[in-house]
């Protein structure tokens, strides 16, 4: 999407390990990376750290989707930072923002409210900082649509979707 709006953008994939679900990802992101002529970034949890989502939520105890999103976080900003990067989009869609939305609001959680824009500046009090003390900039290219949206906009332009 970011690639047809005119803007310069690289694909990561993250092998999250998920039986049924990680192969088929890599196989849709390398094809599409191919068919855009796009640089496509592929991290593999297991391979490079020994570990998947599933055994993550596993040993945590926590929800599989929080193992996720913490593994996958990290993985992004290291990634946006060795490669130069100046932001990450994430395809955060409208149904994952609600959930995040949701869970901070049950839980007192105000401070993370403003983290929930759909741009934020790289100006070191809103943007992120790495583990390394970088900051980069975010972005949320997919935060209007639903899910069911984003998956009906991949079949009308020929983009096969996993769920």
């Amino acid at each position: 999407m970011l690639l047809a709006l005119g803007y310069r953008a690289d694909g990561l994939y993250i092998g999250l390990g998920i039986d049924g679900y990680s192969d088929a990802s890599l196989a849709n992101a390398c094809q599409l990376a191919q068919s855009k002529r796009a640089t496509l970034v592929e991290i593999d949890l297991r391979q490079e750290f020994g570990y998947t989502i599933p055994m993550a939520a596993d040993t945590t105890g926590r929800v599989p989707c929080s193992a996720c999103g913490l593994s996958k976080r990290h993985l992004f900003d290291r990634a946006a930072v060795e490669r130069g990067y100046a932001a990450v989009a994430a395809g955060h869609n409208l149904d994952d923002e609600a959930a995040v939305l949701f869970g901070n609001v049950l839980r007192w959680k105000i401070e993370f409210l403003r983290r929930a824009a759909p741009l934020l500046q790289a100006d070191g009090d809103t943007a992120d900082h790495d583990a390394h003390g970088d900051v980069l900039g975010r972005c949320r290219s997919c935060d209007v649509p639903t899910d069911n949206e984003v998956c009906a906009f991949c079949r009308l332009v020929d983009r096969v979707t996993v769920r």
